[in-house]
């Protein structure tokens, strides 16, 4: 290598040797250090110009707010867009829509609008004593007085509820029948039981556990029952037939639901204790933990603010402190997220509860870049021109700022084309709010920086401008910028913490420490468990949270599988009927399922080919309309002409629940299951 007289290498030849990739890097570099440059010599020469953009631009992007669409469904913000799950459920509400005068629970495909109430005495005894059922009765009838009024009319429970056989479909309204007591003092009951449901002489089924939760214990023998607590559901409906046309009255029944929960917010007695929800519970407490996020974000500021500020101001006399700098860069960090999230709002994205996390990031990420641009304002001279000392800031910060918004930018548009709806708006409105932090801290803490070496350099008291610093002369730059590395105790305190970590004994300590952590690691990524329950999402002072958790603690939910025949076929002839019957057996002996519970019209029919030898569907039809006169809760299940069965519907039950990825792959087992039938055949499990 050829040298030059003082025996430092020509550049000539190390150009000839650097590869493509490395000339590649060093043009790129020059280029954005030269771009950066010039933006920091702009903003250095005109601060007061530039530190007006952020605040036109957060005005413009507020105009978003006055558009703002606020959706906390929990449908659409939980469940992945287009699911299979969301399209069966369409395709059931098509098929076979409830029939609200003749309404059963199991067969919602969603769980309808409903009023969930559970009592437990408070000395957490047996719920069915006298005295608490005279208790209970009492809430029950004060809830039937409930009421809403909507057009200068007024509704009552009766009004909007669903309704079978012209009476209202409360669940665990079985506790105030006089004749099921009777029959269990009478030790009658076991008449009417079978595998846990009483059928009572409505002949509705009814499941006792789904009333009195896990924990009951009947005694059929002594005619005892205990239980600790009791579960009522207040079913509404969406429709009414008025006039001989089907009326949408899904409003007047929401407002009844907000009704339900005005009465159980002031209600008190002395005996019982109740916990609540409605259908939209979960919807509306997410809109509520807006509030509290609201409120900790406040809190976060004001932190961030005095941590920044004393970072900052533990340097130099208190004339030069840069302490306002810390709220400007705050500010900036404010700004942007204002900005991003009016952008967002503006150009017609919704917003969600899972929003109002990202302030907490973006504060993270702001304070980064403000951190950055001062370090690298310190590290430039002194004695040069506030523009130019800019200029030199941000051509050492600048792609510092650039890699880590543009990289957490890019991350975030990666994240927003996942399924999830929620997750998408939270990303979108993230990465707007990170883009515009960027800017914000180029344009409006570079500004404020400037301004500061301003009046440095003019010898102003930068926290009161007007006053001269006598301390110091212009004559005096070399001794304060001496004074200055004085003032800054950082690098030689952290030497002194550092240095005892790489004698041997400190490298041991280190490597302990580090292989330690990383087996706690490894060890709690495979404690980890996918899975979560909407009820997690709430404040811990919810009353929707309060309900779920005792619904978990007191009663299992076992939801139902829907399985549906979407087009007509032969159910006249054998080897169809083997197929429906193979499915279901298979489907049952599947772990994770049921196998004594099963809600088919064909298994209480007990069809055989051999017993009804039918040439066509005609006969068939005629035997399933005398079916359903005998049995009409099957009525909504099947939907037949006159020489047709259009479309049948049974049930299967879940044997356990674990809110996670094991339901989610029982549910494909039964859908492989229903493909490999080869029969038009679909399976849904009810969405909660």
């Amino acid at each position: 290598m050829s040298t030059n007289n003082d025996g430092i290498p020509n550049n000539r030849t190390m150009l000839r040797k650097r590869n493509l990739f490395e000339y590649l890097f060093l043009e790129c570099n020059k280029f954005y250090e030269s771009q950066f440059s010039t933006v920091g010599k702009h903003i250095g020469s005109r601060p007061y110009a530039f530190i007006c953009i952020p605040f036109l631009l957060t005005g413009l992007c507020l105009l978003g707010f006055l558009r703002l669409n606020m959706n906390n469904n929990a449908d659409e913000l939980f469940i992945p867009v287009n699911s299979k799950s969301l399209r069966d459920r369409d395709i059931v509400a098509k098929l076979l829509p409830m029939n609200y005068d003749e309404y059963y629970l199991h067969q919602d495909y969603d769980f309808g609008l409903f009023g969930d109430v559970i009592f437990i005495a408070k000395d957490y005894r047996n719920i069915a004593r006298p005295v608490l059922k005279t208790e209970l009765e009492r809430i029950y009838n004060l809830v039937q007085h409930v009421n809403v009024t909507y057009n200068n009319q007024t509704y009552f429970y009766k009004d909007l509820c669903a309704k079978r056989i012209n009476k209202c479909v409360t669940e665990g309204e079985l506790f105030f029948r006089e004749n099921f007591w009777k029959r269990l003092n009478d030790t009658e009951l076991h008449k009417y039981m079978v595998n846990d449901l009483y059928t009572d002489d409505d002949g509705v089924p009814n499941l006792l556990t789904f009333i009195f939760g896990k924990n009951l214990k009947l005694d059929l023998d002594k005619g005892t029952l205990y239980a600790k607590t009791l579960k009522l559901r207040f079913n509404l409906r969406r429709t009414t037939m008025k006039n001989n046309k089907n009326e949408n009255i899904e409003i007047i029944s929401r407002m009844w639901e907000q009704a339900f929960l005005e009465f159980f917010r002031h209600f008190e007695s002395i005996m019982i204790d109740v916990f609540y929800s409605v259908s939209t519970s979960i919807d509306q407490e997410l809109e509520n933990n807006i509030n509290l996020d609201m409120f900790l974000v406040v809190i976060t500021f004001v932190v961030m603010i005095i941590v920044t500020t004393i970072c900052l101001s533990l340097r130099g006399p208190m004339a030069q402190s840069p302490a306002y700098l810390s709220a400007i860069g705050v500010l900036a960090t404010m700004l942007g997220l204002v900005s991003g999230f009016g952008f967002c709002a503006l150009i017609g994205i919704p917003m969600c509860s899972l929003v109002f996390a990202t302030p907490f990031l973006i504060i993270g990420v702001g304070t980064d870049d403000m951190f950055l641009i001062f370090s690298a304002y310190h590290r430039t001279k002194s004695s040069e021109t506030t523009s130019q000392r800019l200029a030199d800031t941000f051509r050492i910060c600048g792609s510092g700022i650039t890699i880590t918004s543009l990289t957490n930018i890019i991350a975030f548009l990666v994240g927003a084309i996942t399924d999830f709806y929620g997750i998408r708006l939270f990303c979108f409105y993230t990465s707007a709010s990170i883009a515009f932090c960027y800017f914000y801290q180029i344009l409006l803490f570079g500004s404020a920086v400037a301004i500061y070496n301003g009046f440095i350099n003019n010898n102003r008291h930068t926290l009161v401008p007007c006053i001269v610093d006598h301390a110091q002369t212009p004559n005096t730059r070399r001794r304060r910028r001496r004074h200055r590395q004085q003032c800054l105790p950082w690098k030689e305190m952290f030497v002194y913490v550092i240095r005892p970590l790489f004698t041997t004994c400190g490298q041991v300590i280190v490597c302990i420490v580090f292989l330690i952590f990383t087996i706690s690691a490894f060890y709690g990524a495979l404690q980890m468990r996918d899975g979560m329950k909407l009820g997690q999402l709430l404040s811990d002072k919810s009353y929707a949270n309060h309900y779920f958790d005792k619904f978990d603690k007191e009663f299992e939910p076992y939801p139902l599988v829907h399985f549906i025949i979407t087009e007509p076929i032969p159910y006249w002839r054998d080897d169809y009927m083997k197929r429906i019957r193979n499915l279901v057996k298979t489907a049952k002996e599947l772990e994770g399922m049921n196998h004594k519970v099963e809600i088919s019209w064909f298994s209480l029919l007990a069809y055989d080919s051999q017993d009804y030898p039918f040439d066509n569907g005609t006969e068939f039809i005629g035997i399933l309309r005398g079916f359903i006169n005998l049995f009409p809760t099957f009525d909504n299940d099947l939907l037949l002409n006159n020489t047709h069965l259009l479309v049948s519907r049974f049930y299967l039950q879940f044997g356990r629940v674990f809110y996670n990825s094991s339901d989610g792959y029982l549910v494909n087992q039964l859908r492989s299951l229903a493909e490999q039938s080869k029969l038009p055949i679909k399976g849904m499990k009810q969405i909660v």
